[in-house]
């Protein structure tokens, strides 16, 4: 008998709280149509990082920041991830929230995400779940790696540096090729981010330079994986037994997509506008361009072979030289420095010399730089003394990538 009491007691009592919970929801809710609310749950509510490497690295999201907002923009109420209420009374319209990993800096060095749910409506008296949000990279990524066999090329390895530059301007150098944490760029509010990055090195002797720029936009990790190749004199891929072999910097600079959610892994990649064979680069026609030319009386045939597959934008000169002076070379329709793509009032000077100008030089995939005709003046203006001429020559295609070489001239040793 006390059996039955027992569970006929259970039995009441449930169903009394049941009708106690019944007459509360009915309460609560008969309030919030009084004051006009919905309520958002957050039951459901998560947040994902679409990472690259969302399998090897984990992301920690507690303290990633949650705003909702209202249809016009206004903030309403922030948290922490952690933080995050289990429901709220809202009035009726329509929100949406945003979730942000921390506020965005033009340079970092930590990864920015950010997410956004679709607007949703809050219904008066009734409850809306919000749905899981996928946060993405918000920056763009940039990368430096080194080969190890051009490493094994360069005099000093640790006086390698990389620039990265935004709207021309040097915002982040790399020094050495051991240390080279990623970085993260804001982009700007534009569609697309140009960044630049300039290579310079001593390669087996000689300074080395390449430029590489892209148009990138949030989301783009831009992966500067420097190598070297040994090319023959005609510009060929060579090998090391090759009889008169030059070195050439490839820069692959390609651009890898961040995923934009958590199925889509696969990377596109870009290259470099191209093969590795068809970057632009600069070599003497018969010698070796890093190695000083001896000018012999009466002068010698030099001339330089440009190469930009895909099309010359701009080749420039800068003459380095004691007795070349700015007047000197006034005087021969010349400068210290001139844009053969562009050469504005030195046309007619340049052209008197032969050098190739204007139309002839945009778009152009090969062209012969000749000065042989310099190199009967020079020794007269040095004199008998022993001096180095440097002719730094400067070439960048239409898809921006660079190179620079340096012709050195020198005097016959008395």
């Amino acid at each position: 008998m006390s059996k039955f009491h027992y569970i006929l007691t259970c039995i009441l009592s449930a169903l009394l709280i049941t009708s106690c919970g019944r007459e509360a929801l009915d309460y609560n809710k008969e309030e919030l149509i009084e004051a006009g609310e919905g309520q958002l749950s957050f039951s459901q509510f998560n947040v994902n990082v679409a990472t690259q490497a969302r399998n090897t690295r984990a992301v920690d999201m507690n303290n990633y920041t949650v705003t909702l907002y209202d249809a016009t923009n206004k903030a309403i109420n922030t948290w922490t991830y952690k933080d995050i209420p289990q429901v709220l009374n809202l009035t009726a319209g329509k929100y949406y929230i945003s979730v942000i990993s921390h506020e965005m800096k033009q340079l970092d060095t930590v990864p920015y995400y950010a997410g956004k749910s679709n607007e949703f409506e809050i219904k008066v008296g009734e409850i809306t779940e919000i749905e899981p949000i996928i946060c993405t990279l918000g920056v763009i990524e940039v990368k430096v790696s080194f080969e190890d066999k051009l490493v094994s090329y360069m005099n000093n390895p640790q006086s390698t540096t990389v620039e990265i530059l935004l709207d021309k301007n040097v915002i982040y150098k790399y020094s050495g090729v051991t240390d080279c944490p990623p970085i993260y760029i804001a982009p700007d509010k534009g569609e697309t981010t140009i960044i630049t990055a300039i290579f310079n090195s001593t390669i087996d002797g000689s300074l080395e330079t390449t430029t590489t720029t892209r148009d990138l936009v949030a989301g783009d990790s831009f992966q500067l994986d420097y190598s070297i190749k040994v090319v023959d004199t005609d510009g060929t891929i060579a090998d090391l037994g090759t009889m008169s072999p030059t070195l050439r910097i490839i820069s692959q600079g390609i651009i890898k997509y961040w995923p934009k959610n958590l199925d889509d892994i696969v990377e596109e990649v870009i290259p470099e506008g191209g093969d590795e064979d068809k970057l632009p680069y600069i070599e003497g026609d018969g010698f070796n361009i890093a190695k000083e030319q001896i000018i012999p009386d009466g002068g010698m045939i030099c001339k330089v072979n440009i190469n930009a597959p895909y099309g010359i934008a701009h080749l420039k000169v800068r003459i380095d030289s004691p007795t070349l002076t700015p007047a000197i070379l006034s005087s021969v329709g010349l400068a210290a420095e001139f844009n053969l793509a562009y050469p504005g009032s030195l046309e007619e000077g340049l052209k008197g010399l032969k050098f190739p100008v204007g139309d002839e030089v945009i778009g152009a995939t090969k062209l012969i730089f000749d000065i042989s005709q310099f190199t009967g003046l020079i020794p007269p203006f040095d004199k008998g003394v022993e001096h180095s001429h440097k002719f730094i020559l400067m070439l960048e295609d239409v898809n921006g990538n660079g190179v620079t070489k340096t012709l050195t001239l020198v005097s016959s040793r008395k």
